[in-house]
């Protein structure tokens, strides 16, 4: 659907205004701190993968972290619309939910990813440190 497209033309007040740009000034906020973090987990454990293999387990970490920012930012830029512009804020509004949605989805996906492979990481953990006990006391 285009921006716009069977949305009102309700424009928002001076006070709806001030809180729709102050939650797009923190979602920009958060969108460049996760977007710095994520570059700098690509750079570390890219850089650090020569010297451990361990550390190449930021860089998803850090895509990730690129992504959800790279999203949050565009979130911001979109609730900034909203009260920058005149006569399609319900379109900007709707915009910038459908990217806040978005940008939940990524988190709770890579979220739940993490976990489990952790748990998987953790069992298979285990079931060695198990199996090197048994082998040694046998």
């Amino acid at each position: 659907m285009m921006m716009g497209q069977g949305y009102g033309n309700y424009e928002f007040n001076q006070l709806e205004n001030s809180v729709i740009d102050k939650c797009a000034a923190r979602a920009k906020l958060w969108g460049w701190i996760s977007a710095v973090l994520g570059g700098c987990q690509i750079l570390g454990g890219g850089c650090g993968s020569l010297s451990s293999a361990m550390l190449a387990l930021y860089v998803p970490y850090g895509i990730v972290f690129l992504i959800v920012g790279i999203t949050f930012i565009g979130v911001g830029n979109s609730l900034r619309y909203v009260v920058t512009t005149q006569g399609n804020d319900v379109g900007h509004m709707m915009t910038a939910l459908q990217k806040l949605g978005s940008a939940f989805l990524i988190q709770s996906i890579t979220f739940l990813v993490f976990v489990i492979l952790g748990l998987f990481v953790g069992f298979l953990a285990f079931f060695l440190l198990v199996a090197a006990a048994a082998t040694s006391a046998g």
